[in-house]
């Protein structure tokens, strides 16, 4: 098998329009969480599943053009994650969740995004 980029250039699109990613990009594709149980016997008794919402984790400079309002506003839209590495997945019902607290000095603003379901292509 051929190597290639792993990791690097990404691209963030909100309803077809990118957005000025930064970095610090987090897919959180798992429909849920799996925690072990082990008893005080010490034997694994199996384990229990949480849903959690999926989604991405990432960083956007602040430039002129990010509105943090209209940021803050977002629900109910297509999102989009496009990797060097071939990744793309999708939000089809993307709704930014948490704070909205962009970090003037550094030019930074981390964000979130859920969907009870992503889609993935590549």
């Amino acid at each position: 098998m051929a190597a290639g980029p792993v990791a690097g250039t990404a691209y963030f699109r909100v309803n077809g329009g990118m957005l000025p990613l930064q970095g610090d990009v987090k897919i959180k594709a798992a429909p849920f969480e799996r925690k072990s149980v082990t008893g005080v016997d010490g034997i694994d008794h199996g384990w229990t599943e949480t849903p959690m919402a999926q989604g991405f984790e990432l960083t956007l400079t602040t430039t002129r053009d990010v509105d943090l309002a209209a940021i803050h506003a977002i629900a109910g839209v297509t999102g989009s994650l496009e990797c060097n590495n071939g990744w793309f997945y999708t939000l089809a019902n993307m709704r930014q969740v948490g704070p909205v607290d962009a970090d003037m000095m550094a030019g930074k603003l981390p964000l979130q995004f859920v969907d009870t379901m992503i889609g993935r292509r590549g």
